[in-house]
Order: structure tokens, then C-alpha cells, then sequence
């Protein structure tokens, strides 16, 4: 007997859809470039490579530069260049861009404001990603169980934690997500109507465009055609309507031709054949333990027992310990469901192949984990409801509420750091000192620095590898630093933490921690003379920390003292910092 059609209630969806976009959209120009030379034009985000960075990967399809991107396949690349490009014709046309060039202003009038609008394009991207994120959610849960249940386990996926980061910033991360939630939506319909030449496509098309975007989705979405194929095999007269070879046929030509295309296979086979040699080369850099500041877990008993008890961990911050546990009553009570069973295996793929492959951790990293266990939760709440006990109704609905509560302070505490960002401070204060050929010093990389005014000169203080760096070991690397900057005499010294900090430390590794102290204490040519951090909110929340201290870091400046910083202004008012 067939399953009975599905319905399309409108309302859930609108409202959800709105709720979603309500989380998300504040903030998303949050790490926009200040392009004021063609050393900023990065956005503060880590692995955030939009806007030019996106555009660049497209571009080198039809002219390839020397150096080329290879950290991720081209999918998310084609989508935010589509997103920016009604925006790049417009610039055209009203003669705001006179054309494309690979370097600084890049064709613009007003690089600043250009590259500016075009970082929020695509960040706003994101934030709609996001919001099919949980709409693909609903759609699980009603497929699966009823729309209420929906409604349920989209307001639980809503508020995962890092989502209120990721769907505002250009990672691929959430648009990862985006597929692999599509591809469930798709595989869940299998296992309630059967398995058809339709389905078998679209959850093709999914997957193909998940691991087009980021090579991780791997884990979540290869178990999806193994349990369709299963299904048809095993009961083809029910199960599969059209079939057993019509529809593993379709399905894996429509994935095949997703990838292609999306990855960049197709489009460029020389730079995916560089792609596939970078990532086979980084993954090997970050399985050796001890690698710079990554954390990785080695290949044994106790490695993967603290990886595991790491990844635990990260899945209770990512949700929230009452969301968690929601999620863990929804594995057990679903463990009696088939379809629900059938539901874990794409999680389980997931966490399987991470650990087999991937030996570090991340907030990011749990997502799709997360994702999986978000649905559940609402299917457990759902349980409870009918249950025709009143103290477990009143149990699931206490718990729901404040799972969702403690996600949604969580996520307003994350959108206030963000939005009152102590790199805007630390701006105005900079711009108030500084004038056209000044310099500053800083360390580690530029994109991280509070926005500098046009003019004012940014020098790196030591020389910094990247991702990848290791702590100095030249024991006069602070007399080097203190000799370069007697020669190139700047005006301030910036020190904040990074991606490349040392968990807990508050500047980048390339800083020796002795020169560091010597800053504080005031026994260098410089004075300490602000400090920028807006302070939480809500601080009795336990907001847990992102993956790096990229939002509202505490930003240090240093003044020189000597005559030729009075020169440019030392004798003002120092000001100071939240």
C-alpha cells in the first residue's frame, strides 16, 4: 500500500521561513573588507573567501592565473558569483566599475564601497542557505511524522549554534549543509513513498552538489543511495514504483553530472586534478599531531578516545546541552522506527568517515551531526505530546522551551558581539591618530586588523606562514622584531588574537610572548594606550566559544613615545576602549 500524498502547508513554512531570516540577517555584513588598499581586501571571517576570492575561482575557469585557489571544489564559488553578478552589471552600467581587472581597485571607482556591497551579496547568500536549512528540516520531520513535528525539529535546527555564525559569513560550510539537508529531504520521501526514477534524481543532484562543495558531505550523503538501492532490491513491488534499474540509473547519472559540474571536474579538469593533490597533501599536514596550532587526534586507542570524547563535546555546545539530550531521547525512541533508523545512517556515515579521515575537530565540523540529532529532537518532543501521560507532556514542553530559549540567547549574545565588533571601535579610535603615510605594525594576518583609513601604511612585524605556523624558535626574534621597527619607526603596534593563536593566548604565534609582556609593561619604544572589547550582553549565558577568536577579539594598541610619535600626534589624548 502506498503512503498517502503529502500536503503543503503554507503557513508553517512562511512563519518558519521568517523566524529563520530573523535569526540569521542581523549581522550579515559583519566582516565585510575595508578596502582602503589591495592588502585589505579580505573579510575577517577564516576561510571566508568572498567576495574576490569566489569571483577569482570562477574567473581562472576561462583565464587561469599562476596561483590558484585549491582549498575547496568550485560549487560555492558558481553560486556566490551568481548572487554577485546582477550586482557587478548594475556597477557597469552606471559606470561605478569600468571593467574587470585582476588588480587593486579591480575596475572600481570605489573599491571600498564595491567590494564592500559585494562581501554582503554574498553573505546575505548565506543567510538564505540558512533559512532552507531549517525549512529542509520541516520538511523531514512532516515527511517522517506529522507537520507539527515539522515545526518542531525546523525551530530545533534553527537554533544550532554555529549556524548564527556560518549563514551569515562566506564558508562553505552552510552551503555544504544546504545539499546535504536537500539530499535527506529527498532520501526520507524514499523511505516513506517508495523509491522512484524522480526521487532517485533529485537526491542525486543533491549529493552530487554536497560534495561539490565541500568533500566532507561525503560521509553524510554516500549511505543515501546504498539504503535507496537497498530498498528497491529488497522489496521492488512496494518500494521501488518504478523499478530497480530506472531509477539507480537516473539517480547516479544526475549525481554524476551534479558533481561534475559543480566541483569543477568538468569546467577546469587541470585545477581539479591540483584540488584533489592539495587535499590529499593537507589532509596528511593535519593528521600529524602536534601540527602548529590544529589540534589533531593520532591513531590510536586513546587518540580516538579523545577524539570521540571531543566530538561529544562540541555535538552538547553546538545544540545546547537540552537540545542534545532531546536529540539523544529522539536516537533511542527512533531506534523502534524503521524510517527513523534509516535516518541515523547518514549521521552515522558522516561521523564515521570523519573519523577515519579528518583527525581534528571544530565547531563547524558537527553540523550535519547536529542536524540530524535536531530533527530527532522535535520527533521526541512530538512523542511526548501524545502521550496521554500529563507530567511528560509538561516535561517535553518545559524542556523544548528552554532548549530553544538557552539557542536563542546564545545565538543574540553571538549577533551583538558581532554587530558591535571591538574592531569598529579600535577603527574610530585609529582614524582620530592617524593620518596619510603613518604606519602601523601588527602581526599575523592583515585581514583580521580593524579597518584602516586610506594612507595609513600596515606593516607585519614578522614574517607569518599562514594556517600552518609554528611558534618562533630563534631565540633573538625579539631583537629582530624591536630592530625592524627602529627602522621602519611605526606609529602604533596592534596585537589581538587570531586563527593562529594558541588557545587562551591573546596575539598571534608570530609574536614572542616575552616581547608581548614587554609591550604590556611599557618596557619597549611603546606604550600601551587602548584596549578594544565590547563586552557581552548576556554573560551569564555560557555562550560557548566559535571555532576561533574572530568576533569582537581583544584588540591592544601601542603608542610610540619617542619624538617622532609626538610628531604625528602623541600628544593627543590617548582614549581608550571598551
Amino acid at each position: 500500500m502506498s503512503a498517502p500524498a503529502l500536503t503543503r502547508p503554507r503557513g508553517p513554512l512562511v512563519g518558519l521561513a521568517l523566524g529563520a531570516f530573523a535569526c540569521y540577517a542581523p549581522g550579515f555584513w559583519w566582516g565585510a573588507p575595508h578596502a582602503t588598499s589591495a592588502d585589505r581586501v579580505r573579510p575577517w571571517g577564516v576561510d571566508d573567501e568572498t567576495p574576490l576570492g569566489t569571483l577569482g575561482q570562477v574567473a581562472d575557469i576561462v583565464a587561469p592565473r599562476p596561483r590558484r585557489n585549491a582549498g575547496y571544489p568550485k560549487m560555492h564559488a558558481l553560486m556566490s558569483t551568481a548572487a554577485m553578478a546582477p550586482y557587478i552589471v548594475w556597477s557597469r552600467a552606471t559606470g561605478r566599475m569600468s571593467g574587470f581587472d585582476d588588480e587593486y581597485p579591480f575596475g572600481f571607482a570605489d573599491p571600498v564601497t564595491g567590494i564592500e556591497r559585494l562581501s554582503n551579496v554574498a553573505h546575505l547568500l548565506s543567510v538564505l542557505l540558512g533559512v532552507g536549512i531549517v525549512l529542509a528540516a520541516f520538511d523531514v520531520g512532516r515527511v517522517l511524522w506529522t507537520p507539527g513535528t515539522g515545526v518542531l525539529s525546523a525551530s530545533f535546527a534553527a537554533v544550532v549554534f554555529p549556524m548564527f555564525y556560518y549563514a551569515r559569513t562566506g564558508n562553505v560550510d552552510v552551503p555544504m549543509l544546504f545539499f546535504i539537508a536537500l539530499a535527506l529531504s529527498a532520501y526520507v520521501r524514499a523511505l516513506r513513498g517508495g523509491v522512484t526514477a524522480r526521487r532517485a534524481v533529485w537526491a542525486g543532484i543533491w549529493i552530487g552538489l554536497a560534495v561539490a562543495t565541500k568533500e566532507s558531505a561525503f560521509g553524510a550523503v554516500a549511505p543515501i543511495p546504498l539504503v535507496m538501492a537497498w530498498i528497491a532490491v529488497r522489496n521492488p513491488a512496494e518500494a521501488a514504483p518504478d523499478g530497480i534499474r530506472k531509477p539507480l540509473l537516473w539517480g547516479g547519472l544526475a549525481c554524476v553530472l551534479a558533481y561534475g559540474l559543480g566541483s569543477g571536474l568538468f569546467l577546469d579538469p587541470g585545477w581539479y586534478i591540483d584540488h584533489v593533490r592539495f587535499l590529499l597533501a593537507r589532509t596528511a599536514t593535519v593528521a600529524r599531531e602536534g601540527e602548529g596550532v590544529v589540534r589533531s587526534y593520532p591513531r590510536t586507542l586513546s587518540g580516538d578516545l579523545a577524539y570521540l570524547g571531543a566530538g561529544g563535546r562540541y555535538l552538547v555546545s553546538a545544540m545546547n546541552p537540552v537540545i542534545f539530550g532531546l536529540g539523544a531521547v529522539g536516537v533511542a525512541l527512533g531506534l523502534r522506527e524503521r524510517r527513523t533508523r534509516l535516518l541515523l545512517i547518514p549521521a552515522l556515515g558522516y561521523a564515521i568517515f570523519m573519523f577515519l579521515t579528518v583527525r581534528t575537530l571544530q565547531l563547524r565540523y558537527v553540523l550535519p551531526f547536529a542536524y540530524v540529532l535536531a530533527i530527532l529532537a522535535g520527533g521526541a518532543v512530538a512523542s511526548a505530546w501524545r502521550s496521554d501521560r500529563a507530567w511528560l507532556r509538561i516535561s517535553a514542553i518545559a524542556a523544548a522551551t528552554t532548549g530553544l530559549g538557552i539557542g536563542l540567547l546564545w545565538g543574540g549574545e553571538l549577533t551583538y558581539e558581532m554587530v558591535r565588533d571591538s574592531r569598529n571601535d579600535a577603527a574610530r579610535w585609529l582614524a582620530a591618530r592617524t593620518e596619510s603615510g603613518d604606519r602601523v605594525a601588527y602581526f599575523g594576518p592583515i585581514q583580521k586588523l580593524p579597518p584602516l583609513e586610506r594612507g595609513v601604511v600596515s606593516d607585519q612585524s614578522a614574517p607569518f606562514e599562514g594556517m600552518w605556523a609554528t611558534r618562533p624558535d630563534d631565540a633573538v626574534a625579539p631583537r629582530k622584531i624591536l630592530d625592524h621597527w627602529e627602522r621602519t619607526r611605526p606609529a602604533f603596534v596592534i596585537v589581538m588574537p587570531d586563527h593562529v593563536s594558541y588557545p587562551g593566548v591573546p596575539h598571534n604565534i608570530t609574536l614572542p610572548p616575552e616581547l608581548f609582556d614587554a609591550l604590556e609593561a611599557g618596557a619597549t619604544p611603546f606604550r600601551p594606550v587602548a584596549r578594544f572589547r565590547t563586552e557581552p550582553l548576556l554573560p551569564w549565558t555560557g555562550m560557548p566559544a566559535l571555532d576561533y577568536p574572530t568576533v569582537n577579539p581583544t584588540i591592544r594598541i601601542y603608542e610610540r613615545v619617542d619624538g617622532a610619535a609626538r610628531a604625528h600626534g602623541g600628544d593627543r589624548p590617548p582614549g581608550g576602549g571598551r
